[in-house]
């Protein structure tokens, strides 16, 4: 069998998505491995969402919040990540473990 692939353009613009918190977590990690800076709005305030947000702060990516939203400066495959000075705590958020340990498998650290 042979088999064709393709390269595609990067997707841009803007998608709507509910306000959920599992979707949020998906949203950060997203844009952190992207180029470029992507909003996120609304923003959840639950404290796994926090989570996430700390972890990427620790891992060295920018993060900026507002009332509602939040402002994240990704690294394309997350080459600028940097080793954490501190252990990487989830707290409770399982799905925050689950979907770090996934992205931080692949980034060069």
């Amino acid at each position: 069998m042979d088999v064709l692939i393709r390269r595609i353009s990067p997707p841009s613009g803007t998608l709507s998505v509910p306000a959920d918190k599992a979707i949020c977590h998906r949203a950060v990690f997203a844009a952190a491995l992207a180029s470029g800076e992507t909003e996120i709005r609304p923003w959840p305030s639950a404290q796994d969402c926090q989570r996430t947000l700390h972890i990427m702060t620790q891992l060295g990516i920018a993060v900026s919040r507002q009332a509602d939203a939040v402002r994240i400066q990704g690294q394309p495959a997350g080459d600028s990540f940097r080793v954490p000075a501190a252990a990487l705590d989830c707290g409770e958020s399982a799905t925050t473990m689950r979907l770090g340990a996934g992205v931080l498998a692949g980034v060069p650290l």
